[in-house]
């Protein structure tokens, strides 16, 4: 019984198909000359400038006191000094005659180590003083805790 108003799939045309059958699996939409709103490539800028962060999420970061050598790779510490100059001596409290010990390269030549604090510099005044340790003491704290917490649970089997 076939009912009356109702086309044979075979010669159905739907929207955006052909008049025959195509199984390659593909959509096509037939030309369309109406322009478009908004183009591809800007609504990819604007999807990058929803996504960047905004000015004020900047990672801090500080001095650390110790210079490298550019040329040679030579790290000039403070708390252990140089030759004549003992332990507690700044990098800029050097003479400017004074040269780097491996590669005879002027004082000029050396870069200071400036190392990046976890967390954003605006956010370093909350807490109690965790916010200002660089990733690599809170990686200390965070294992030695865990560890220390797996020891004192082992250590349960010894009490009596």
């Amino acid at each position: 019984m076939l009912l009356q108003g109702v086309v044979p799939t075979s010669r159905h045309i739907g929207v955006g198909r052909a008049a025959e059958e195509d199984d390659s699996g593909e959509f096509d939409f037939g030309e369309y000359d109406a322009p478009m709103g908004v183009s591809v490539m800007e609504a990819e800028e604007e999807e990058k400038a929803e996504l960047a962060p905004p000015e004020a999420e900047v990672f801090m970061t500080r001095e650390t006191g110790r210079y490298d050598c550019q040329n040679c790779g030579y790290e000039y510490n403070p708390l252990f000094g140089e030759g004549n100059y003992g332990p507690g001596t700044k990098f800029e409290d050097l003479p400017s005659s004074w040269r780097c010990p491996q590669c005879q390269v002027s004082k000029d030549e050396f870069q200071a180590v400036i190392e990046e604090v976890a967390g954003f510099a605006e956010n370093q005044d909350y807490g109690v003083g965790f916010n200002t340790w660089t990733s690599g003491q809170k990686g200390v704290i965070i294992w030695g805790l865990l560890a220390g917490g797996a020891a004192l649970l082992l250590s349960a089997y010894s009490w009596e």
